[in-house]
């Protein structure tokens, strides 16, 4: 009888832990993009994040030290230290190829951080160096993905800046949450 009874319990406890299938997203990013050339070489890939309502609300909440809305230097800086910094352990959930061969980037630069008017939405805008700056010229494909499936990325991505050395611009749902962007130079 004992046996039963425990292995009743067992069985509901395995029925109330979340499994991979039932897995979702907890932050939802817009995404714009960019590209840096210099001297005919693409130097980096310029990188907007909007993040969504509630999760700027966290943001705001947990630097926003003063609460009058606005970030101040120290504020910024809270938010790149805690909310960014860890970001490149996953490689900003960013991979990047130019003809079809992945590029590697370095750490990001030039770190900047904002609040959308009006809604108070977070924004994230950096720079992902390429270790290796390849020409300038051919295909260019970004994806933004998680595989923790923790982050979703909105399907329509902007761009950044002049967009008119992007030809043919598009992005797609890639791998149920993430997106890949494609253009050529």
């Amino acid at each position: 009888m004992r046996r039963g009874v425990l292995a009743t319990i067992l069985g509901i406890l395995l029925l109330l832990l979340p499994g991979t299938g039932e897995a979702h997203p907890h932050l939802f990013l817009e995404t714009s993009v960019g590209v840096a050339i210099m001297n005919g070489r693409l130097e980096g890939i310029r990188v907007r994040w909007v993040w969504d309502p509630w999760c700027s609300e966290d943001i705001l909440l947990e630097c926003d030290a003063d609460g009058d809305g606005r970030l101040n230097a120290a504020e910024a800086e809270c938010v790149r230290r805690t909310f960014f910094e860890d970001a490149w352990d996953a490689r900003y959930f960013t991979a990047v190829f130019v003809e079809g061969k992945k590029v590697a980037f370095e750490r990001a630069r030039d770190f900047k951080v904002g609040i959308m008017q009006p809604d108070g939405r977070i924004v994230f805008d950096f720079l992902l160096p390429l270790s290796k700056p390849p020409s300038a010229k051919g295909k260019v494909e970004i994806v933004f993905n998680d595989d923790t499936i923790f982050t979703a990325f909105e399907e329509f991505v902007g761009a950044i800046g002049d967009s008119s050395a992007m030809k043919g611009f598009a992005s797609k749902i890639y791998d149920d949450f993430g997106v890949k962007i494609s253009f050529v130079l």
